[in-house]
């Protein structure tokens, strides 16, 4: 009688651990997922700002606010536009360098 107790003690104590770490896991989980939205947000008005900045051609401006949305993209890990935005900063930097001469 004691050994089937202790058993179902055992049994119990095991499941409530795992799900104990399965709640953990998924609030881990949103929170990088959450993170990453917020970085989406950032990443999305700067783009807005860099529009705005070639179109006034404010190089200084668009160059500043490219290489902060650069640094956005790397932290949400967006491999598949990370090129595009380096060539973007690069050009934009460029613009900036010889527009102020």
């Amino acid at each position: 009688m004691k050994f089937l107790i202790v058993a179902i003690y055992l049994v119990v104590s095991t499941l409530s651990f795992a799900g104990s770490n399965y709640s953990q896991d998924r609030l881990a989980e949103f929170k990088n997922l959450n993170d990453k939205v917020e970085s989406l947000e950032k990443a999305l008005r700067l783009q807005s700002l860099v529009n705005t900045a070639v179109d006034n051609q404010n190089y200084d401006l668009a160059c500043k606010a490219q290489s902060e949305l650069q640094d956005l993209v790397e932290k949400a890990q967006i491999r598949d536009i990370i090129t595009q935005i380096k060539d973007y900063k690069s050009a934009y930097c460029t613009m900036k360098k010889y527009s102020s001469l």
